[in-house]
């Protein structure tokens, strides 16, 4: 290198800010509780539809309570399901329910005889379920329908769907949700 030597001058820093800082951040961890797998027991769940004067949606709705309570009482480590709201710790409250109609491809395989098969490409119609909830905690709201995923191919997966979701909005409200538990 030419004969210079490069000098590097080293300071001594303080520790005192990384300390504090280190113990602000371990306070504030402490403060939040972090959700388990398992509860130590389920929340109390209390599903509902929403009031409305359009009668098809009223019946829509009222049929997707049933589905809906027999998907969130699968997740019977999270959730119990009561039957009214008193004895509910949070309440899962359905907004809507429609149908849409899709287009999608479908292959096909066909026997051409003598063991050989061709795959043939096609279209079918497929119904796709759209179901739409608002997750209660007290004051707090939030809309639990997954806007991102895909639509449902029945009211079952778009239960399943919901229940998950639901499931996820309890992991992330947790200290909340253990706060309020009898």
């Amino acid at each position: 290198m030419n004969g210079h030597r490069i000098r590097v001058r080293r300071r001594r820093a303080s520790r005192a800010p990384a300390f504090l800082f280190g113990g602000i951040v371990l306070a504030a961890l402490a403060g939040a509780q972090s959700a388990p797998k398992r509860p130590p027991e389920p929340f109390p769940v209390f599903v509902e539809a929403v009031e409305t004067d359009d009668e098809t949606l009223r019946e829509r709705l009222d049929g997707a309570v049933v589905e809906v309570v027999r998907r969130v009482a699968r997740h019977r480590h999270w959730f119990r399901v009561v039957a009214h709201a008193d004895a509910a710790t949070l309440t899962l409250r359905l907004t809507d329910y429609r149908i849409g109609s899709a287009i999608v491809p479908r292959l096909e395989k066909q026997s051409l005889g003598r063991g050989s098969t061709t795959m043939m490409a096609g279209t079918e119609v497929v119904d796709l379920h759209y179901l739409y909830a608002v997750g209660v905690l007290g004051g707090k709201r939030e809309i639990l329908s997954p806007e991102g995923r895909d639509a449902a191919t029945s009211l079952r997966e778009a239960g399943d769907d919901l229940a998950e979701e639901l499931e996820r909005f309890c992991r992330e409200n947790y200290a909340a949700l253990a706060a309020r538990s009898p």
